[in-house]
C-alpha cells in the first residue's frame, strides 16, 4: 500500500473510531498509527465500543481489528491517561485474534451477567508484565446461543475450565 493509500485508511480509521466511541459515551485518548487509546462512562460502554468497532470497520480491503479492554481506574492528565490498567489493555489487545475482544478479570465480570452478551475464559498465557495473564472472549449473545461454535477461531479447545 502507498502512502497516499495509506493515508486515507488512517483517517478513515480514526473517524470512524471517534463516531463509535462517541456513540456509546467513550472519549478517544489518542490514536497510535493503527490504534486507539478510549475511555468509556461504563462497562457496558466499553464492551459495545469493542464489538462494535471491528464490526463497523470490517471491509475486505481493510485489515480486521482486534480489541482489549480492562477496568478500573486511570489518572487523567492533560487529556492522557495513566493506569496499569491500560497496560493491561494493550497486552489485551495483542493476545486477540482479529475481529475479537479480549478483556480482563474485573471486565468480564460486570458483563458476566448480562443477557446480551457471552463471556468466556481462555487459557492463562504469560506476557511481558502478567505471568499468568486471564483473558476473557467476549462475543454477542445470538438467539439460541448454548454453547455455538466459535466463528472467531477459538475453539473450545482455546477455553480455561476455570470460570
Amino acid at each position: 500500500m502507498g502512502g497516499r493509500e495509506l493515508g486515507v485508511m488512517v483517517e478513515d480509521f480514526e473517524s470512524t473510531a471517534a463516531e463509535v466511541i462517541a456513540r456509546h459515551h467513550g472519549r478517544v485518548v489518542k490514536t497510535v498509527g493503527d490504534g486507539v487509546l478510549f475511555t468509556a462512562g461504563s462497562a457496558l460502554d466499553a464492551i459495545e465500543i469493542g464489538l462494535q468497532l471491528p464490526l463497523v470497520w470490517a471491509a475486505d480491503d481493510r485489515p480486521p481489528l482486534r480489541v482489549g479492554a480492562a477496568y478500573g481506574p486511570v489518572l487523567t492528565r492533560l487529556g492522557d491517561v495513566y493506569s496499569p490498567v491500560v497496560n493491561l489493555a494493550s497486552r489485551l489487545t495483542s493476545l486477540a485474534r482479529p475481529g475479537t475482544m479480549l478483556v480482563d478479570r474485573d471486565l468480564a465480570d460486570w458483563v458476566r451477567e448480562h443477557p446480551a452478551y457471552r463471556v468466556r475464559p481462555l487459557r492463562r498465557v504469560s506476557v511481558r508484565g502478567y505471568d499468568h495473564l486471564q483473558p476473557w472472549l467476549v462475543r454477542r449473545r445470538q438467539t439460541g446461543d448454548d454453547t455455538g461454535a466459535a466463528p472467531d477461531g477459538y475453539d473450545e479447545d482455546s477455553f480455561d475450565d476455570e470460570s
